[in-house]
């Protein structure tokens, strides 16, 4: 029997797979930005090795003063001063229009100064992810979380507290932020509509010449 369109099976089968292409559109975990703050040329630069489709990504500031580099890991990383007081390096990155994004995990490198920071802390969008007592040599940072979905503004921020003096430094390098970025996904509705108004050429073509008194062959 016919629904007026399609046959019921063949019209729940259609729009099933249209609603699970846009179910199965979203990017799979992968990294959003990181920077190693290295200049392929050599020398330092703050501008990210890496953005994700969808992403604006600028490079580091220092909520107080300015930013500079110091030794890496390997090669440069970026640095700063002013913790006496508190201060932060901050990143500012943008998820574009049409887009929502998520966060899984982030990973980084860090020390301080003897004279600098004794204490850090990594906010995210608002939420504190990670933090604790500031490392005198190079320490990875690595952690998992969910956080999202996300849109428009997204503020990071990787404080130091309690230095000694506003000339102890704190040095960030390769930092990694992963996660994923899709499409807003339709309201399910309109996936609906959109899917029902695809079909309707298919359903007339199939109506053609079988009037509402056509007998029925065996």
């Amino acid at each position: 029997m016919f629904t007026g369109i399609l046959p019921r099976k063949e019209l729940h089968a259609a729009v099933c797979g249209i609603c699970l292409g846009f179910a199965q559109s979203a990017t799979a975990s992968s990294v959003l930005t990181s920077f190693d703050f290295d200049a392929d040329a050599g020398g330092f630069t703050n501008g990210p090795d890496v953005v994700a489709a969808g992403l604006g990504v600028p490079g580091w500031y220092a909520a107080t003063g300015s930013v500079s580099d110091f030794a890496g890991v390997t090669g440069r990383a970026l640095a700063a001063r002013n913790f006496a007081a508190g201060n932060a390096f901050v990143l500012e990155i943008t998820v574009g229009s049409g887009f929502i994004a998520r966060i899984d995990g982030v990973a980084f490198d860090h020390v301080a100064s003897a004279s600098g920071p004794t204490q850090w802390a990594l906010r995210i969008d608002g939420m504190d992810v990670g933090g604790g007592t500031t490392p005198a040599t190079f320490e990875r940072f690595d952690d998992t979380f969910a956080l999202g979905p996300l849109s428009g503004a997204l503020r990071i921020e990787l404080r130091g507290l309690g230095a000694s003096s506003n000339n102890g430094t704190y040095r960030l390098d390769n930092f990694t932020l992963s996660g994923s970025v899709a499409p807003v996904p339709l309201a399910p509705a309109l996936v609906f509509a959109g899917s029902v108004a695809a079909l309707l050429p298919f359903a007339r073509r199939r109506r053609v010449g079988v009037g509402p008194f056509t007998p029925l062959v065996e």
